[in-house]
């Protein structure tokens, strides 16, 4: 007996949207034992959930990226199954070439935004990850793709001179640009709304579903020819303008920074204690480099020469706080990591991953003492000398990734999304396991190398990644099995830049970290609500705005973050990834403007 839709629809809607791929499958199953038809199924129940999903995500607050990527995976996976089955292929309504800028070996949002187009009928033709902008090009060219998309999850990626904007320039010089459309998208884009223009994009999307959508929109339509849309310009940040003078030690605005040490000022406003004004902390990590004349890759080979540079920077500036972290693949090299990308305008990146089967994971080896790891010999001599030359007065900080986020510098994004999300679940605890342990021995090393702030960093610890259910469930007890046997001193909750207002009150009941760094993203007010005097409250500006921003629109918005955050004090002023394109005089209007609003007295 064949049965009307309508229910299949509904049933299928419930499991994309609870990114559960079995249930999903079996609703495809059940349609054609009804004698639903392969075509019926995919455009009349894969589609429009497709794009039901893409709206629903975008107006819905509980949105999640797991939601995101299942649906884009389910999605895909039984459109291209159905089609096997079709009386008639159907023609695809366009065609897009995509791939990770190069540089970049983030691969998350790509696939996502694959899936969508594929369960659209758009024909995708992945290039992978680090992709140069000729090969782009050619490919468009030769495929005669109608769009180019680019994801880059780093600023550096997002916007350098190999990434889009060489695709850009490389369009406009051979005459492409009405023929081929550029989009591009990933986690810089959604800190400054302009920034795509800047890059000389079409368009872009806050998230990888939502993309489906845009680069739907810019395909061109059926015996229709796209009105001319010329590119902006890409706009390049002005880093020519002349440094604001430093101000003297005995001027007015450094004045309150020498009745306190920074140190005695951090932990005044972590206990809510009087203090001259509030903490402001910097990470100038990556300028370390420039500043001592160094290629990356020498700057980052030598414990001394990360040192010299941070301490350099603080010297320069004038911040609160050191800094120790080389670069987050060290965490992959203690795991076995061989290969690091090495860029001159942005942080190092993970170049090859340790897992690529089960049977990586059985075979890692988490090292009996870290210390003795070669990858950790630098580091520990970096922080000898910046203890040494801190003498107390200045917070020394670390950067630890959590157990239930390390996975993903060992496989990658997508890879490790697959697996927490549809198992092996013992395999996926086995590697959780592993990773917590390591998380547990690099905490100690670094409490007892002299590091005082240790900057958790935990982008599987939002729901805004993993949906509120699976933060509570999973990510909770392993963030717990982590921090309990060296306790909460110290620890700084940090997702990576991801909102995580959601999990500031079960974090701070069941963790007990009080000590929240707030993602731009995030209303201040509402973080400062939440955790009250209970904790302190860290006011992050967007940095990746800062880039384009003149000096006093960097002082306005750091007037307006002090506003909000130092009443009833418990209140620090920070910065982001603070990328190498942010001009130098905006590094010292966000100082010396912090110095002058954050003033208590």
């Amino acid at each position: 007996m064949i049965l009307s839709l309508p229910p299949f629809i509904a049933a299928y809607h419930e499991a994309v949207f609870d990114t559960d791929r079995d249930a999903a499958f079996a609703v495809v199953q059940d349609a054609l034992n009804h004698g639903i038809t392969p075509e019926e199924i995919v455009f009349q129940v894969v589609v429009p959930a497709s794009e039901e999903m893409m709206s629903r995500i975008s107006r819905d607050p509980d949105a999640n990226l797991a939601q995101h990527f299942m649906t884009a995976q389910i999605s895909a996976e039984i459109t291209e199954e159905m089609l096997k089955r079709f009386s008639r292929t159907p023609q695809a309504i366009g065609r897009v070439v995509i791939g990770t800028a190069r540089g970049d070996l983030h691969s998350l949002g790509k696939r996502i935004v694959s899936g969508c187009l594929k369960a659209l009928m758009v024909e995708v033709i992945d290039l992978g990850v680090n992709v140069p902008a000729e090969r782009f090009v050619e490919e468009a060219v030769r495929l005669d793709a109608q769009i180019i998309a680019i994801s880059a999850m780093m600023v550096h990626t997002a916007t350098g001179p190999e990434g889009a904007r060489k695709v850009r320039e490389l369009l406009r010089e051979r005459g492409l640009e009405q023929r081929i459309k550029l989009v591009v998208g990933g986690a810089p884009y959604r800190f400054d709304d302009h920034l795509f223009e800047q890059v000389g994009a079409n368009g872009w999307a806050a998230d990888g579903v939502t993309a489906g959508k845009i680069i739907i929109d810019l395909l061109p339509k059926p015996d229709s020819t796209p009105p001319p849309a010329p590119a902006p310009e890409p706009a390049t940040p002005d880093t020519g303008a002349a440094p604001a003078p430093q101000a003297p030690v005995g001027s007015p605005i450094m004045r309150a920074a020498t009745e306190m040490t920074p140190m005695e000022i951090l932990a005044a406003a972590i206990a809510g204690r009087p203090a001259p004004r509030i903490p402001i902390f910097c990470n100038p990590l990556d300028q370390g480099a420039r500043e001592l004349g160094l290629s990356m890759r020498a700057y980052y080979a030598s414990g001394e020469n990360v040192a010299q540079g941070q301490l350099a920077m603080r010297n320069r500036y004038g911040h609160d706080n050191l800094w120790s972290l080389f670069y987050v693949g060290k965490e992959a090299e203690l795991l076995g990591c061989q290969e690091i990308l090495f860029a001159e305008d942005g942080p190092p990146n993970v170049g090859d991953f340790v897992i690529k089967s089960a049977d990586d994971i059985h075979k890692l080896t988490v090292p009996d003492d870290i210390t003795a790891h070669p990858a950790w010999r630098e580091t520990a001599t970096c922080l000898k000398i910046l203890t040494r030359e801190s003498a107390g007065r200045f917070p020394i900080c670390a950067y630890l990734t959590a157990s239930t986020t390390l996975p993903a510098l060992l496989m990658g994004m997508d890879k490790w999304m697959e697996l927490l999300l549809s198992g092996p679940v013992d395999l996926r605890d086995e590697l959780l396991a592993k990773c917590s342990e390591l998380f547990q021995k690099q905490v100690a090393a670094y409490r007892a190398a002299g590091a005082q702030v240790l900057i958790y960093s935990t982008p599987f610890g939002t729901p805004s990644f993993v949906g509120q259910k699976r933060f509570e469930q999973l990510s909770l007890p392993w963030m717990q099995r982590d921090l309990e046997p060296g306790g909460v001193s110290g620890i700084v909750y940090y997702c990576g830049m991801a909102s995580f207002l959601r999990a500031i009150r079960p974090v701070m009941e069941r963790l007990k970290i009080n000590i929240h760094y707030i993602s731009p993203l995030d209303s201040l007010t509402e973080a400062k609500s939440i955790i009250g005097a209970q904790g302190l409250t860290c006011g992050v500006i967007d940095d990746i705005k800062m880039i384009s921003w003149s000096p006093e629109e960097t002082r306005e918005e750091v007037r307006r973050l002090c506003d909000i955050g130092m009443a009833n004090g418990h209140f620090l002023l920070g910065t982001g990834v603070m990328p190498m394109a942010v001009p130098e005089a905006n590094i010292r209007a966000f100082i010396e403007a912090g110095q002058e609003f954050g003033r208590y007295t």
